[in-house]
């Protein structure tokens, strides 16, 4: 365990190096594009006017409420599955650098955190926007701000354990693609969790945990905030904590091996 803890002590005091490193992975990826990192931006824009101009009307939805509710809702969801479908993959894809004795763990962890929170940074305009349509109230935003930073805690532990599970177990990051790729359609983001009626059907709300990670963010800035979603946030973060230790731990003796 202390190993572990000064991995993590080691990675958070070298955060300026590692949030540099994030800065040059962007640039890298998108050296040779015009537009570059904005792309998430206006792909997003499309997709959220697209299907709400659609949606809006195959439910019968005033058209901006229906904007307002997917616009946060899909943009958080596509924060998410960027941590869970490129992340899981972290430590096979940095095995170079594991291979020859990387600073610590958490700074590669670190790395992609800070990058995908860049990436995301780029949706603020279209966030801004929307926010025009909806009563604004700077306890909200307030809200809304700590629910990113929990989502982001939670994204980082997720790395951490199921980097390590992927790096043991192959498949499992097909398997892990497969269920989001699912869960996409069973989470409240084109539908609203209001409209699962049925025993079946409000399983999906009830048990899914990617609905609670949503909603804290989402309904913060709605103006619709639920306690219990928060608790439940809360929770799930602990129980994140306490997988991502163990496999910190597990991750530091046996991952060299592993990644080869």
């Amino acid at each position: 365990m202390s190993s572990v803890i000064l991995d993590l002590k080691k990675g958070f005091k070298n955060y300026n190096q590692w949030f540099y490193l994030s800065y040059l992975s962007i640039k890298r990826r998108y050296a040779m594009s015009i537009i570059g990192p904005n792309w998430t931006l206006i792909a997003n824009t499309f997709f959220i006017l697209s299907v709400s101009f659609l949606f809006s009307g195959l439910n019968q939805k005033v058209f901006s409420d229906y904007f307002v509710f997917l616009c946060f809702g899909y943009l958080i969801w596509t924060y998410i599955i960027e941590f869970v479908n490129s992340g899981n993959m972290i430590f096979l894809n940095q095995k170079i650098d594991i291979s020859n004795g990387a600073p610590n763990l958490t700074g590669l962890v670190l790395k992609f955190t800070f990058m995908q929170m860049l990436l995301f940074a780029h949706n603020l305009p279209l966030i801004i926007i929307t926010l025009f349509f909806v009563e604004l109230s700077l306890w909200g935003c307030v809200l809304a701000f700590f629910a990113f930073v929990i989502i982001t805690i939670n994204m980082f532990l997720f790395l951490i354990w199921a980097g390590t599970l992927c790096a043991r177990f192959r498949d499992v990051s097909l398997l892990i693609a497969t269920i989001m790729r699912i869960m996409f359609f069973l989470t409240p983001i084109i539908w609203h969790p209001d409209t699962a009626v049925g025993t079946l059907r409000n399983y999906f709300v009830i048990y899914n945990p990617f609905h609670y990670a949503i909603s804290v963010f989402r309904d913060s800035l709605i103006g619709s905030i639920d306690p219990f979603n928060w608790y439940i946030v809360l929770f799930m973060t602990v129980i994140n904590l306490f997988i991502a230790l163990i496999f910190f731990g597990l991750a530091k003796k046996h991952l060299v091996y592993w990644v080869q």
